[in-house]
């Protein structure tokens, strides 16, 4: 290598070409330098241009090569970004496009989760119609079915290629109101627009009249009475399911009244403590298994630790 590195640096002398000699060899040793360092082991791309005996200002063959295949590499990760936004776009728009072929409008649209509603009155209020498409915008269908007031929440699928899946979660009614007539009621004493012979309605019937304003009870005590009715249904439904009517009770207590077994009155106090239902839970297990609950006429819980029996 020293020798290589002598003679293409090295000028005339004793033992050294000529001045044109040099230059033919100096022109050699750029042609062949690549070569040269290959064939001794050295790295031909780290190598200074001197270090190949090449002039300052000039590239070895193979030198400079990775800007260009950088050049290459960018350009093609920005086709690939460009083919991906373009894809995405397209996607965005294809329900735009299909929505107008005939191929996909609805033909079919299956309601489920209705109890009280009808199926029918769930598809005429949602807005969805014969010149619908499945690719039509659901937000319109969800917003006017939500709009409904025994419509809780709305989940709709499209199936391919004409049907409308639409799945409902109705408003629960919690008690019957006297308008003067019975009315259904949820749990924020809105009235419901359902009969109380549909859907086997068995509620709770709040004790007192009251007038509706605005689509809710106006009474305050009765929406008292009705919010006592959503903790008993919350917190002993076992008690909520046999109670025919809940009423005031003297001072301030709440009273309930049993439909199994008919006429038993049940004295509360209105905070509907836990301990004192789970104590009326036990009372009312404890007569039932004597075969004594009917035989009973009033049980009181209103005070702590201490549950009365009336015969």
């Amino acid at each position: 290598m020293r020798a290589f590195w002598r003679r293409m640096r090295g000028g005339a002398g004793a033992g050294s070409p000529a001045a044109g000699e040099s230059g033919a060899l100096d022109q050699a040793g750029m042609d062949s330098g690549v070569g040269l360092l290959d064939e001794f082991g050295a790295d031909a791309e780290s190598g200074a241009p001197e270090a190949l005996g090449v002039p300052e200002g000039r590239l070895a063959p193979g030198v400079g090569r990775t800007t260009g295949d950088g050049r290459r590499g960018s350009v093609q990760r920005i086709a690939v970004l460009v083919a991906i936004v373009a894809g995405l776009v397209l996607l965005s728009q294809t329900p735009r496009l299909l929505r107008h072929l005939s191929a996909f409008r609805v033909e079919r649209v299956e309601v489920m989760g209705t109890r009280y509603l009808a199926p029918h009155e769930a598809l005429e209020a949602s807005g969805i119609t014969r010149v619908s498409s499945i690719f039509d915008d659901p937000d319109p269908w969800r917003e006017a079915l939500l709009a409904h007031p025994m419509i809780a929440a709305v989940e709709i699928e499209r199936r391919l290629p004409s049907t409308i899946l639409v799945r409902l979660a109705e408003v629960e009614p919690v008690a019957l109101v006297r308008t003067p007539e019975l009315r259904a009621v949820d749990a924020a004493a809105r009235v419901l627009p359902i009969a109380p012979t549909d859907g086997g309605l068995d509620l709770p019937v709040i004790g007192i009249a009251t007038a509706v304003e605005e689509g809710r009870v106006a009474d305050t005590l009765a929406v008292a009475l009705v919010d006592v009715t959503v903790r008993l249904w919350r917190l002993a439904p076992g008690i909520a399911e046999r109670v025919s009517e809940i009423a005031p009770g003297p001072g301030g207590a709440v009273r309930l009244w049993l439909r199994d077994p008919a006429g038993v009155e049940v004295l509360l106090a209105r905070e509907l403590d836990p301990d004192r239902l789970a104590q009326l839970r036990a009372t009312m297990a404890e007569l039932e298994s004597r075969a004594e609950l009917s035989a009973v006429r009033r049980i009181d819980v209103r005070f702590r630790d201490q549950v009365v029996v009336s015969l």
